[in-house]
């Protein structure tokens, strides 16, 4: 079983693998929502769409829709507790909004391009190895 934690000012994705088709994705904020379970799907799922949406540079070809008052666009679907990631892009910073099952939002994650980076780097990392592995 492997580990990675995607760390974000006081927020944390956790990605909790334990065979290229079964990555656990977690959600904490060291306080209220501590390894909050988000769900389930395949590593390169995962790995793909956090990638793809946290890498936007424009949301022109996106669908998006309003949520709070951001316009966002859906990133991924998880599967068993089926929450949902949405993104927003704007001058400043990416907002990843995390949804878990029944429309309840948690609190916003803030990504700077210093963090996106860095977390791209650590998913494709991450996919790569399970693809050689399968």
């Amino acid at each position: 079983m492997e580990k990675l934690v995607l760390v974000s000012k006081e927020f944390a994705i956790t990605l909790v693998v334990e065979s290229d088709w079964q990555c656990h994705v977690y959600y904490s904020d060291g306080d209220q929502y501590k390894e909050h379970y988000l769900g389930v799907a395949s590593v390169d799922y995962v790995c793909s769409y956090l990638i793809s949406g946290i890498s936007k540079t424009s949301m022109d070809d996106e669908v998006t829709f309003k949520r709070e008052h951001y316009e966002v666009f859906w990133i991924m679907s998880l599967f068993t507790a089926h929450a949902s990631l949405y993104g927003n892009l704007s001058d400043e910073c990416f907002k990843l909004f995390c949804q878990e099952d029944g429309g309840h939002d948690l609190p916003t994650i803030i990504l700077d391009q210093q963090c996106i980076k860095g977390w791209v780097t650590q998913l494709s990392e991450l996919r790569l190895k399970y693809q050689s592995e399968s």
